[in-house]
């Protein structure tokens, strides 16, 4: 028999993909916090070569990341794309710090409440403006007239586009965050499903009363 060999090299690798749950947990990229995530490691990796086969081993973590059930299936399924939003929780080693949160919503109102004081100010700055030429003595020149016109198109501009700007881009973040729940509960009902349906596998041959069509029923196997 031949000897047991042990070969390593820098490219040699393995990746390892678990499913996990826990109490709840923000993710990068994700309005939601997640309590189903897809966990994966990429790990060095030695080739044992024993018995006549090969034998692949793990070493190290060079990165562990977390990403939600809806990331992981656009990671898969979007090739060649620049990205999909991950969670790293270990590089080389060195811990991460736990993911900030972010409440979209309020991300949302504070900056629709930021554009809106913005137009206010304005507005209130040309109404003085106005205010300050119709006190002058004098005509109003056609140069002031011109610059009271622009000040009031960029006002105009502003509600007219970007404001109903902001309104689409707060329905799209909501169609990804119905789509993120969705995710998260599709999850959570397979992993409960899978969990129950061991526990039943396993009751039903401790018990007997599994029956294969290949191998008939228990009483008819002595």
């Amino acid at each position: 028999m031949s000897e047991e060999k042990y070969i390593e090299h820098e490219s040699f690798g393995m990746i390892s993909i678990s499913r996990c749950q826990n109490r709840g947990t923000p993710l990068f990229g994700s309005s939601l916090v997640q309590q189903n995530l897809i966990s994966i490691k990429i790990m060095r990796a030695e080739d044992r070569r024993d018995l006549n086969q090969h034998w692949y081993h793990s070493k190290e973590t060079i990165v562990e990341f977390d990403m939600s059930p809806t990331q992981f299936v656009d990671a898969i399924t979007n090739m060649n794309t620049p990205g999909v939003p991950c969670t790293l929780r270990r590089v080389d080693g060195k811990q991460m710090e736990e993911c900030p949160y972010e409440d979209v919503m309020d991300t949302f109102q504070s900056e629709l409440e930021e554009d809106i004081q913005s137009i206010l100010g304005r507005t209130q700055q040309l109404m003085k403006m106005v205010e300050t030429k119709l006190k002058a003595p004098g005509t109003i020149s056609k140069a002031v007239r011109l610059e009271l016109a622009e000040h009031l198109y960029h006002i105009e501009q502003d509600i007219r586009a970007n404001l109903p700007f902001i309104y689409k881009q707060f329905n799209r973040q909501m169609d990804k965050s119905v789509s993120e729940a969705r995710g998260e509960i599709e999850a959570f009902f397979a992993q409960t499903i899978h969990a129950l349906g061991s526990k039943e596998l396993i009751r039903q041959l401790d018990e007997g009363e599994l029956q294969h069509p290949l191998l008939g029923a228990p009483d008819d196997q002595d």
